[in-house]
């Protein structure tokens, strides 16, 4: 896998919810280039902070986000924050111990694909941007229907920026994360922006089984780790051809 590769990967519902002070700016696009999108969260933040279904039960922890950071567009930075490689803590995320290590060493080499976080509130993250902790998920109907607009027009700069060639998506197919996904990837596949876009399918997966062997194959992907355990077989679909011959 080289640079013009793009993997992108759902956020998780399990998080750390610990933090700290320290707020940095996108590591994805220049600010001027990101606004649309901090102007979008910050519109997606206010629906959910006025919708009690959004703020109570296990949506509790959205009270506490802070809109004053650069997460949100703001200078300052009372909230707590950790990169989300470090704060998404479900089955991708825990697959290997050494998953936020390994993924935070190949955001640093040019060398290596890029990776990118499609998150509910956030939207697209880079690995090492600083987010707060929140409980908002994909299917939820402010989240999706906000995202669906918002990020093909995104993805579609950040590929001509970026020059992708190569799209990988590590989602359940018949998730909102991969629904999402496929609106903003198809269109730049027929406009042959892209050569590829790949989606990798766990065979019978589930909410633990597909995760967490998204999370093994991205580290043998980058890795070329031997003797990981797969719990399923995977299918590599080639969006648009026939299903290719499982890993």
């Amino acid at each position: 896998m080289r640079r013009k590769t793009l993997l992108l990967i759902p956020c998780s519902a399990e998080k750390v919810s610990d933090g700290n002070d320290i707020c940095t700016q996108s590591h994805l696009l220049p600010i001027v280039i990101y606004e649309n999108i901090i102007n979008t969260r910050k519109h997606l933040l206010e629906i959910i902070s006025r919708d009690k279904r959004y703020r109570t039960k296990k949506y509790e922890i959205n009270r506490k986000i802070r809109n004053d950071g650069y997460d949100f567009g703001g200078i300052g930075g009372t909230g707590r924050y950790l990169p989300a490689i470090e704060r998404y803590a479900g089955n991708l995320y825990t697959a290997i111990a050494d998953f936020s290590r390994i993924v935070r060493t190949h955001s640093d080499n040019f060398q290596s694909p890029q990776i990118m976080i499609l998150s509910a509130l956030y939207g697209p993250l880079h690995p090492l941007d600083t987010i707060q902790n929140y409980n908002l998920q994909m299917s939820d109907s402010p989240a999706y229907r906000m995202w669906k607009d918002r990020f093909p027009p995104f993805l579609r700069e950040y590929v001509l920026m970026m020059e992708i060639k190569r799209i990988c998506l590590y989602m359940g197919g018949s998730t909102a994360y991969f629904r999402i996904a496929s609106k903003a990837t198809i269109p730049l596949l027929k406009e042959k922006l892209l050569d590829s876009i790949v989606h990798y399918e766990v065979i019978k997966g589930n909410s633990y089984h597909t995760p967490y062997n998204h999370g093994l194959l991205i580290v043998k992907q980058l890795t070329r780790m031997p003797n990981l355990k797969f719990t399923r077989d995977i299918s590599e679909i080639l969006i648009g051809s026939n299903l290719q011959p499982s890993i």
